[in-house]
């Protein structure tokens, strides 16, 4: 780790995080700011690493532009709203819960789109309008890739993170493709090697290292468990509750 001290905090990405030990490697080890708490810090190598490549290395946000993101309450939800109001986009979200979607508007969230029994598409397409969006970041996956899809402009990209409704799996219009110069990404570590891993992280302490210590960006907490109470911790996230990250303490 070139450039740590004694003492230095620091945060990285590793498999086994559940783990009383866990093995980094060290080109994927960079420092915890000291304006970040160690809960804080403990979110930015598992969401902003892969929202940071999603919004800044794949598609390319800039100011100026809409960003629609699906279930965005999510942990990688939140980020993807702090970053791309970090970049000036306006940010748009979509969630089952009206009351998720008024918290996020503290956060900067421009709108919120309550996804109902009206269905996804009809909900987006209230407000998006005709002329659709320039980015989507998507946390849901099958149910709602047509949908997204249709709600790009020409020339808009689609970035999937997220599987919350299972593989993602669809038909695709080509032509729709084509015709509107569609860009379309998967963002994920999981066939990644070493290397490119490292080059991720890298690019992310370039980019957004100054934001996160001088406080222009923070992790949004939704709650904090000891690791005691990791059933608990388990229980909270999958009854749908949170608004941003849950966090573990050792």
């Amino acid at each position: 780790m070139t450039g740590f001290k004694p003492g230095d905090r620091a945060m990285g990405r590793c498999a086994g995080g559940f783990a009383e030990y866990a093995l980094l490697d060290a080109r994927e080890v960079m420092p915890a700011p000291p304006s970040l708490s160690w809960e804080e810090a403990a979110c930015v190598p598992v969401v902003f690493v892969v929202v940071h490549d999603a919004l800044f290395v794949s598609g390319q946000l800039r100011a100026g532009e809409t960003l629609l993101v699906t279930a965005i309450p999510s942990g990688v939800g939140v980020a993807a709203l702090a970053l791309g109001k970090y970049l000036g986009a306006r940010v748009i979200g979509t969630s089952r819960s009206a009351d998720k979607l008024e918290k996020l508007k503290g956060h900067g969230l421009d709108v919120g789109v309550i996804t109902g029994s009206d269905g996804f598409g009809a909900a987006l397409a209230h407000a998006i309008g005709e002329k659709g969006v320039d980015m989507i970041v998507d946390n849901i996956g099958a149910d709602v890739l047509a949908p997204c899809i249709e709600a790009l402009a020409v020339g808009g990209r689609y970035v999937t993170i997220g599987r919350m409704s299972g593989v993602l799996k669809g038909e695709l219009d080509v032509d729709q493709l084509a015709e509107h110069r569609l860009h379309l990404y998967g963002v994920s570590n999981r066939l990644r090697n070493a290397a490119q891993r490292a080059e991720s992280m890298r690019r992310f302490i370039a980019d957004l290292m100054p934001a996160l210590s001088e406080g222009r960006i923070r992790p949004t907490i939704d709650r904090s468990f000891p690791l005691a109470d990791l059933a608990a911790a388990q229980a909270h996230v999958e009854a749908d509750r949170h608004v941003g990250k849950v966090v573990i303490r050792m």
